[in-house]
């Protein structure tokens, strides 16, 4: 078997804004401040200060914002902080069903560093539970100044040009400059919006970027078709019962490439698994029980 820290691991969730070291979800520290910044450690925090300072105090300040619109418009502040909890729990549908196609990953140019993922949401506020109240509309890849023209805040409007040309300078330098554990991330930025279907208001959800560990994946996403309908896929999966994240690579793949195709794909991961190529999450997408794809020899 592959050491741990080389294999792929669904569980993280981040990487510190530091030294890009790899997080799950409960060994994060949460910058009490922006509440977006994660990091490994407190020196890690403490060195990047000097970099996150002025997004952070950006972020207060939108947050005071929120705090004055939810005493004048409490129905418009609801909605916001319904968006916000949904876009975070909804992370790894995103990463999984739409980061790669949407993205255009494995093809010569790809478009994250010119394109941010826009997701559009209906909002109904009358069900109880979370997922239920929004609707996926229209999910795309619009290119940066189209996000900034629907983007009024000039806070945020520099925030986003600061992280275009961050993008922009990655890809010129073609990652000669970045360590090794940065080379294994693949990075994007996307922005979820929501209208409440009732009101008709509106709202934004900035987020400011977005990172998916791709150098242990265990298909080099060269070898991968695009899911040209991803949006639809995307939709179609949050209206459903929730899935584990097995299940969403699976269907990523199925969605992309057909049945027979991806069972070829876990055929011939499953002799590397054996062999110890290839590392935990191909332990659970052979073992786990639920899967459409899962056949009796080690479920496969």
């Amino acid at each position: 078997m592959t050491d741990s820290s080389s294999s792929f691991d669904p569980e993280v969730v981040d990487c510190c804004s530091s030294c890009e070291k790899r997080l799950k979800k409960d060994s994060r520290l949460l910058c009490s401040g922006c509440r977006v910044a994660f990091y490994c450690s407190k020196e890690c925090q403490v060195r990047d200060w000097s970099l996150h300072k002025s997004s952070c105090r950006a972020k207060q300040r939108g947050l005071r914002a929120f705090d004055e619109t939810a005493l004048s418009n409490p129905s418009t502040a609801y909605m916001v902080k319904d968006l916000d909890t949904y876009s975070e729990q909804i992370t790894s549908y995103i990463s999984l069903l739409a980061f790669r196609s949407a993205f255009h990953l494995g093809q010569t140019p790809d478009l994250t560093t010119s394109h941010v993922l826009l997701l559009d949401f209906d909002y109904d506020p009358a069900p109880d539970e979370l997922r239920q109240r929004f609707s996926l509309v229209e999910g795309r890849a619009a290119p940066f100044a189209e996000v900034l023209a629907r983007t009024s805040d000039p806070t945020t409007r520099a925030d986003y040009v600061r992280a275009f040309k961050r993008a922009a300078d990655r890809a010129a330098d073609g990652g000669r400059s970045l360590t090794e554990e940065e080379k294994r991330w693949q990075y994007g930025m996307f922005q979820t919006s929501a209208r409440n279907i009732k009101t008709g208001e509106s709202c934004l959800m900035i987020e400011a970027g977005f990172s998916m560990d791709i150098k242990t994946y265990p298909v080099p996403f060269t070898e991968m078709d695009l899911n040209e309908q991803w949006s639809a896929t995307l939709k179609r999966a949050l209206s459903e019962p929730p899935r584990d994240v097995t299940e969403l690579i699976i269907l990523d793949w199925t969605e992309s490439m057909g049945h027979k195709r991806t069972l070829q794909i876990l055929s011939d991961l499953v002799s590397k698994y054996e062999s110890g190529e290839v590392g935990n999450l191909v332990e659970k997408a052979l073992l786990h029980p639920g899967g459409e794809f899962i056949r009796p020899q080690r479920r496969l």
